[in-house]
């Protein structure tokens, strides 16, 4: 293996891991757009984005 490759490979599992975390915030972004959109009341909202965020 050439001397290289190791710093490609470590740059692609990087960028992996930079993308999943990219995701899972882009979910739970998403998981509370869900909820308030499920709710009127402002009180809830603000309670269910608090909620969400501190996850």
């Amino acid at each position: 293996m050439k001397p290289n490759s190791n710093f490609t490979e470590n740059q692609f599992l990087l960028s992996s891991a930079q993308l999943q975390e990219q995701l899972e915030q882009q979910k739970a972004l998403a998981s509370v757009i869900v909820r308030i959109r499920e709710s009127l009341d402002l009180e809830t909202i603000f309670q269910t984005t608090v909620t969400q965020v501190r996850q």
